[in-house]
């Protein structure tokens, strides 16, 4: 069986149990985790485990909140989704976690959906693994034909808000009227120095990106 799991898919299981095994053994030295009804954290899963279904659920939405990388910074809303990801697959290659399912909405693991998609979220919101997608680049003579026809201009708000827009799209990537709209003045942070000055800019409110479980969900299984 093992043999037919390509080599990159069998990389990310090793490395997802690698960064549970570490925070499990890490979290099982707690004080706090020594008193809690569902110690010990399991370390390994393996054929056979007593492992229940509700210790499960409860431990790794603890661990989703909790982990973070070597040099301490949080890891990316998609490197902690594959991760979670790497685990489900190790245990469902086990005849006694075969079907278990993470992901779907009516399996019992809703502490931990819960968990991820709010860790998630909070990610992105933080600015997290975001990237901005730009759009196609507009030539400079079309810039400079827009501003010398007065379609863009600094003399109306009719030219000011056309302005805005237009810089919106070609600086930021976004791509349409609803993302404009759901702008949030959180998303810009203007960072000076005496070298430069610039606008850092996250773009978690499009209207294609969340950065929750759902979302990510969406893009992985249902795309077309």
């Amino acid at each position: 069986m093992q043999q037919c799991v390509p080599r990159a898919t069998a990389h990310a299981n090793d490395w997802a149990l690698t960064v549970w095994r570490q925070w499990a053994n890490y979290r099982n030295q707690l004080q706090e985790t020594r008193r809690d009804n569902y110690f010990p954290i399991p370390v390994e899963f393996s054929e056979g485990s007593q492992v229940t279904v509700q210790k499960l659920d409860y431990w790794i939405s603890f661990f989703v909140l909790e982990i973070r990388r070597q040099d301490g910074q949080c890891y990316p809303p998609n490197s902690l989704f594959n991760i979670v990801a790497g685990i489900q697959r190790h245990l469902r290659s086990l005849a006694n976690f075969c079907d278990i399912a993470f992901f779907n909405k009516s399996s019992p693991f809703l502490r931990l959906r819960k968990a991820l998609d709010c860790r998630m979220k909070e990610l992105t919101a933080s600015g997290i693994g975001v990237s901005v997608k730009r759009a196609d680049p507009i030539s400079l003579d079309d810039e400079i034909s827009l501003w010398n026809s007065g379609v863009l201009n600094m003399s109306s708000s009719k030219g000011l808000s056309y302005a805005v827009f237009f810089y919106n799209c070609k600086t930021f990537g976004l791509r349409g009227n609803q993302e404009q709209k759901n702008l949030d003045a959180s998303q810009f942070t203007v960072h000076c120095s005496d070298e430069n000055s610039y606008v850092l800019f996250n773009s978690w409110n499009s209207k294609t990106f969340n950065g929750g479980l759902d979302w990510i969900i969406d893009v992985l299984f249902h795309a077309v």
